[in-house]
């Protein structure tokens, strides 16, 4: 009941801060790079043996993605890249430092759990970049997987979907940070308003004991009466002891 009066009394407040909040992040979402997105599914196909259990298998599949899914940012399998037709160096600066930190920012895979699929994703500036990144990054993994893996022709990679193209920007993903923003915009001024309702009634509290306890008359204390347990001795009693 308190936090329902609460919104009734300062809706104003919240709604204003709401929509700021998520507009400001919108529109600080709009200053990086916008960048698209192309993705590529691919598949680790292993031989396996009569005597392994099924099971057994599927984990070292998805173990063995795990493990390439993990040198995808790397600057050798950068070069590689590079190498193939898809990627021209010039799209990067020449400095090694910064060049890694822009390609671990155009780059990013994931492994399906419970599955031999890696989810490879480039992005890019537009759209023809991204596709280009992402399809060379599968080259790579499809030809020279055996270098990362060491486990020769018994593991093959192949591709199975993609490149699937994304039709608008998805980094920065603006409306889920204009969202974000907004939901932490309304919890952080709802909280404030209830620590200051919170602070207020503690202070009106205090003041009306200390005016309840000044405004009290204190009765007069009775006099004390000592009782006895036996009639005081007299003299003449006490001397004939």
């Amino acid at each position: 009941m308190l936090y329902i009066l609460i919104l009734q009394k300062h809706w104003l407040s919240l709604l204003f801060i709401t929509v700021v909040a998520g507009g400001a992040a919108a529109g600080l979402s709009l200053l990086p790079e916008q960048l698209y997105r192309s993705e590529v599914d691919l598949l680790i196909v292993q031989k396996q043996s009569p005597t392994v259990d099924s099971y057994v298998a599927q984990k070292a599949a998805e173990k063995l993605a795990q493990n390439l899914v993990s040198i995808i940012d790397s600057n050798d399998f950068f070069q590689r890249v590079v190498g193939t037709d898809y990627v021209d160096e010039q799209w990067f600066t020449s400095n090694p430092t910064d060049r890694k930190k822009q390609w671990q920012k155009l780059v990013d895979a994931a492994v399906v759990p419970e599955t031999g699929i890696i989810t490879i994703y480039g992005y890019g500036g537009d759209v023809a970049t991204a596709e280009a990144i992402a399809l060379g990054i599968s080259q790579v993994l499809i030809t020279n997987s055996a270098d990362y893996h060491g486990a020769g022709e018994s593991v093959q990679i192949k591709q199975i979907d993609g490149p699937l193209n994304s039709s608008r920007p998805v980094k920065p993903n603006i409306p889920l940070n204009g969202a974000a923003a907004a939901v932490l915009g309304f919890i952080v001024t709802f909280l404030w308003h209830v620590l200051r309702f919170e602070a207020e009634r503690v202070t009106v509290d205090k003041q009306q004991l200390q005016y309840s306890v000044n405004d009290t008359v204190l009765p007069l204390s009775p006099p004390e009466y000592k009782v006895l347990d036996q009639f005081p001795v007299s003299m003449e009693d006490h001397l004939k002891k």
